[in-house]
């Protein structure tokens, strides 16, 4: 509902415009004076979309941030009961046992690191070149195509990171076999 009311409300305020290669809450045109930044000399000047920024940094970047939080401590409080249970079953182990402590915990913190780095790297190139529009004016092309790679394959990187334990699992339980025979293509 919220998602909903978010988008409904960004018609009859005009803030869906052309930016580059996409749709969306920005200013019209690009550069434009918004109220919020106006001054005597430079009065607003916006055709569509005045305080887009505003409304587009407080829903769109603020739910990403938010989402971002919340995954973080999500996996950090995982990873925190996974590490107390192994912890309390190594009281009662014996000393043979002891080098397989914390493997559990270790692997969920290598998985959830690479999840969460993939998830930021695959949005902090969008936030700068968004910034760099909305506080500098500017747009560099190879931040914008670099951004949209990034962005677009923010899925593949799940796919990776999802993968990977089975296909390490693969490789320890099949040596001399690569990725061609995991991938069932040879």
């Amino acid at each position: 509902t919220v998602g909903w009311g978010l988008a409904i409300a960004g018609f009859p305020l005009k803030l869906y415009n052309p930016f580059f290669l996409a749709c969306s809450i920005q200013s019209s045109p690009i550069g434009c004076t918004q109220s919020y930044q106006a001054t005597p000399e430079n009065p607003p000047n916006c055709v569509r979309g005045d305080n887009a920024a505003i409304f587009q940094f407080v829903t769109w970047w603020g739910i990403i941030w938010a989402a971002f939080v919340l995954m973080t401590y999500c996996l950090v409080a995982i990873y925190w009961y996974i590490y107390k249970r192994e912890a309390k079953t190594a009281r009662y182990s014996y000393n043979t046992q002891r080098a397989q402590n914390f493997q559990k915990s270790r692997k969920f913190a290598k998985q959830a690191f690479l999840y969460c780095f993939f998830f930021f790297l695959s949005w902090v190139l969008v936030m700068t070149s968004n910034i760099m529009g909305h506080f500098f004016q500017t747009y560099h092309y190879i931040v914008l195509v670099v951004a949209t790679i990034m962005y677009s394959w923010q899925g593949f990187f799940n796919c990776i990171i999802y993968l990977r334990p089975r296909y390490i699992t693969y490789v320890e339980e099949n040596t001399g076999q690569g990725l061609l025979s995991f991938l069932n293509l040879r």
